[in-house]
């Protein structure tokens, strides 16, 4: 037998509280699922801040295709660098993706897909 001091005391404090093993225990499931929650909000915050990137990015090629569209409609016919085939492409690009928007609020709207 052991007659280590911090090893008599140790015994004496489990038999005085059994239920301190438990609480142990239970401390350390708590905190495991403490850590997995914040990393999971960890990563459900990096996955917003891509997404917003992303729309950030989406709105300036918007925008940037809605000039160049304006510009090619009213500038006159020596400023116009866009051959008719390509004013048709851009012009197709932008209003799918208008006609998409407004699809996909409608359907967010109404629940008809899942968010």
């Amino acid at each position: 037998m052991n007659n280590d001091p911090l090893n008599i005391l140790d015994a004496a404090a489990a038999q005085s509280n059994p239920s301190q093993g438990n609480d142990e225990l239970a401390n350390q499931e708590n905190n495991i699922k403490f850590r997995e929650g914040e990393r999971g909000e960890s990563y459900r915050t990096h996955i917003h801040r891509i997404i917003i990137c992303f729309m950030y990015i989406m709105g300036f090629c918007f925008t940037v295709l809605t000039v160049v569209r304006a510009w090619d409609f009213i500038a006159p016919e020596n400023l116009k660098w866009l051959s008719e085939a390509q004013d048709h492409d851009l012009e197709r690009i932008l209003f799918s993706g208008i006609i998409l928007s407004f699809a996909s609020k409608y359907f967010k709207k109404y629940n008809i897909v899942e968010n």
